[in-house]
């Protein structure tokens, strides 16, 4: 396969995920923080880098909440048809619409017990960039 033909077929998974724009923009970001398909879950991505398009929500959920010592902010973010989570930001301009965004961050984890019992897993997003 010659390299024109993997730049075609990296162009066409990647529009196929929405990252058409970001690829334009800057290809670093494309191969740093790979989408999150709509059908995954966002558990088996603990640890690394994604790209995920959502709004910020209008509708907070219960979440569990990491500490910070820092003056670290959250934003509530829905994405993947009713999903949401809780992401964390420093020194970020975060858009305060109702409009799709792609936030970049690392996926980490949070333990405890949960309020019915037994122990209870929510996963945080920790932002890079927000477009």
């Amino acid at each position: 396969m010659n390299f024109i033909a993997v730049l075609l077929i990296a162009s066409i998974c990647c529009c196929s995920f929405g990252a058409c724009q970001t690829i334009e923009k800057n290809t670093t970001y494309i191969t740093q923080y790979p989408p999150l398909p709509l059908n995954e879950s966002i558990q088996d991505y603990h640890g690394k880098k994604i790209c995920l398009q959502g709004k910020k929500a209008t509708v907070i959920h219960q979440h569990m909440m990491k500490g910070s010592i820092s003056n670290e902010q959250h934003i509530y973010i829905d994405y993947n048809k009713g999903q949401q989570l809780v992401a964390y930001y420093n020194n970020l301009k975060i858009p305060n619409d109702k409009k799709v965004h792609k936030f970049y961050g690392t996926v980490h984890k949070i333990s405890g017990a949960g309020k019915g019992g037994g122990p209870h897993t929510e996963y945080y997003l920790d932002l890079d960039k927000v477009e």
